[in-house]
This record gives structure tokens, sequence and C-alpha cells, in this order.
């Protein structure tokens, strides 16, 4: 995981691709996840750190791969309803995901945990529509 991150990172700067420094960011806090995990001896808070840096992963990979690929095919078949661009929806979308995944990070029994998830989840279920993903 060590070398996966500095692979990572190495990209971002040398290529000063700096919008993937989310992504080299993300793989950083999933490599100390996993450092806590293995020295710790309650692994459970290397597991939910783990689990909110790959929630988040899928979340931003997914959310810039599926609406471009998306809006490729369905280009390509003539279809003039094609996904929404990426923008400020997606955005919002992710902080929403992230305060309810670090509100369940502290505190995995609230009320308020539950209630950023389903807020999360109804968000999301928004996103997914708008990349149109039926249509093809």
């Amino acid at each position: 995981m060590v070398v996966v991150a500095g692979l990572a990172w190495r990209e971002v700067l040398s290529g000063s691709t700096w919008r993937n420094t989310p992504v080299c960011l993300l793989v950083s806090v999933l490599t100390i996840a996993n450092l806590v995990f293995l020295v710790q001896s309650n692994p459970e808070l290397g597991q939910r750190v783990g689990l909110v840096a790959i929630a988040l992963l899928i979340s931003l990979i997914g959310g810039r791969v599926v609406p471009s690929y998306t809006r490729n095919w369905l280009a390509k078949q003539n279809v003039s309803d094609l996904p929404a661009p990426v923008g400020t929806y997606d955005k919002l979308c992710l902080i929403v995901l992230l305060a309810a995944l670090v509100t369940w990070l502290i505190s995995p029994n609230s009320i308020a945990a539950g209630l950023l998830m389903l807020v999360a989840a109804l968000s999301h279920a928004i996103r997914l529509a708008r990349w149109r993903c039926v249509a093809t």
C-alpha cells in the first residue's frame, strides 16, 4: 500500500495533474488505515477509516468514469439527451458523503450519522440518475 500511494503521488507530482490529488489523498488515507489496522490492538478504527476511504474513492472515480463512458456511448448512438457534465452538484454530493462518513467514523451509532447517510444516499441516487446509465 505504501508503494501504491508513493507511485500515485509520483504521477501527480511529476505530471502536474493536480486534479488527481484527491485520489492520492484517499489512497494515502487507505494506506494509513491499513497500517493502523495492522499495528493497533483494536483494529476497528483501521477498518472504519479504510471503509471511508474506499467509499470515497468509488464515489470520486466512479463519478468521473461512468458519466464519461455513458456520454461517449450515447453520443455514438446519436442520442441527444446526454448525461449531465460533472459539476457543482457532484461536488456537493461528495461533500455530503464525506460529512456522513466522517460522522459515522466518529460516532457510528448516532442518529446524526444515520441521517447524513440517508441524505448522502438520496443525493447519490439523484447523481446516478443524472448520468443516464439506464439509457445505455
